[in-house]
């Protein structure tokens, strides 16, 4: 969306004129950048123009475009950068759903810090290795195929590289500041490459060809891994991850979870399973510390329960179409916040009156046989205010706590 800067040029003008009480950068505007800046391509031409306020044919002086910090020019149909040079106080460039091949006149942008790219025609992001300046680069949905000449980025702490024809994580080298990592939808299959970004928090891999956890090195930050619709077969965890506290394996192809050692994850505390041929839920009594588990449609082994027992801390179990009918083991659980026993084979739920809930948990129980006769339990959840989605939202549960989808 254009965003219209009315009176940049005024403003750039008293700038460059009178200082205007502000202290301005004696340096000079780099070459083709005083008095008119020539733009090639119509479509960055115009956008530019609207940018800072000129008519349509108007000449786009060079004091006004250095003047802008920010400039949103996404699904323009820009092909050509040139010109874009000359935006020397450049801070955020979007420039989304455009037609770009060639990056390389972004390297002149010196303050340039966060840099949107999705959804153009880049087959390269080499041009901006050495950028001192970039924090924030997100670049789905191109032509990237190797990442080999993206290196040296060292302010870097957010990358975005999810949806390109990506088959390893190359290169990379000297991203020491990297936060962030997403390459879904990618044909990445290994996970070694993380030993490259010794600050990396949270990395997204969903949608990968990845098979192994055993490829994953020890790392002593990473927080939180996401590698749901993967095509993972072996959980095995053999490194330590000593503050890895989120994994994220919904929908892979893992039948055994014994190979998550608690030894190698002793935070871990939120594991999503769910759409994964477990043979055994057992293991997951091994780690103590879970407080968000998800295993909905694992198949028979998701009737058993019994997991559940002496985690204290266990607080969001999401366990829909198991086959579950033994709702036993829930009573021991000390504090629960969500519950999804949806699609079960549940028929008799007096036993969710003996589960202590936290105030506005929200508990879901359609789709079992025994639907139709558990009204009285369900009235006496809502009683308590405990929200049951479809059923009841309590008022004192509303407006419902953000993100929780009450009584959907």
């Amino acid at each position: 969306m254009l965003t219209r800067m009315q009176g940049c040029f005024a403003l750039a003008t008293c700038l460059s004129l009178f200082g205007c009480g502000t202290t301005v950068d004696a340096s000079p505007a780099p070459e083709g950048c005083d008095g008119t800046v020539e733009v090639p391509d119509p479509a960055l031409a115009a956008g530019l123009r609207e940018l800072l306020g000129l008519d349509a044919d108007e000449p786009i002086p060079g004091a006004a475009l250095a003047v802008p910090e920010s400039l949103s020019l996404d699904n323009l149909g820009i092909e050509n950068l040139s010109g874009l040079e000359c935006a020397t106080s450049v801070e955020q460039l979007f420039l989304e759903g455009n037609r770009i091949e060639d990056i390389s006149i972004l390297m002149r942008l010196p303050r340039l810090y966060n840099l949107h790219l999705d959804a153009n025609r880049i087959v390269s992001l080499g041009a901006l290795s050495g950028h001192q300046a970039l924090m924030t680069l997100t670049a789905r949905d191109n032509l990237v195929s190797s990442t080999s000449d993206l290196n040296d980025l060292p302010e870097l702490q957010n990358l975005t590289l999810s949806g390109n024809p990506l088959e390893a994580l190359e290169g990379l080298d000297g991203l020491d500041a990297l936060f962030h990592l997403s390459v879904e939808r990618t044909l990445v299959a290994e996970l070694s490459s993380l030993s490259k970004f010794p600050a990396l928090n949270n990395a997204y891999f969903t949608y990968t060809k990845v098979t192994s956890l055993a490829t994953l090195p020890s790392h002593h930050s990473l927080t939180a891994l996401h590698l749901e619709r993967a095509e993972v077969e072996d959980a095995r965890i053999v490194a330590s991850l000593p503050f890895l506290e989120v994994l994220m394996l919904s929908d892979n192809r893992i039948a055994s979870i014994a190979g998550i050692e608690p030894a190698n994850v002793p935070r871990l505390n939120s594991l999503g399973l769910a759409g994964n041929p477990l043979t055994d839920t057992s293991p997951l009594a091994n780690h103590p510390q879970l407080m968000v588990v998800q295993i909905g449609d694992i198949g028979p082994s998701g009737a058993d329960l019994s997991w559940v027992m002496g985690l204290t801390n266990l607080m969001w179990i999401e366990a829909s179409s198991d086959s579950i009918t033994d709702l036993s083991p829930l009573v021991g659980v000390p504090r629960v916040h969500t519950l999804d026993l949806s699609d079960n084979l549940i028929e008799d739920a007096s036993l969710l009156n003996d589960i202590e809930f936290d105030r506005c948990a929200r508990v879901s129980i359609a789709g079992n046989p025994g639907e139709s006769s558990f009204g009285d339990v369900l009235d006496a959840l809502c009683a308590n205010n405990i929200v049951v989605t479809g059923y009841c939202l309590p008022a004192a549960c509303d407006p419902c706590e953000h993100g929780a989808h009450c009584g959907e």
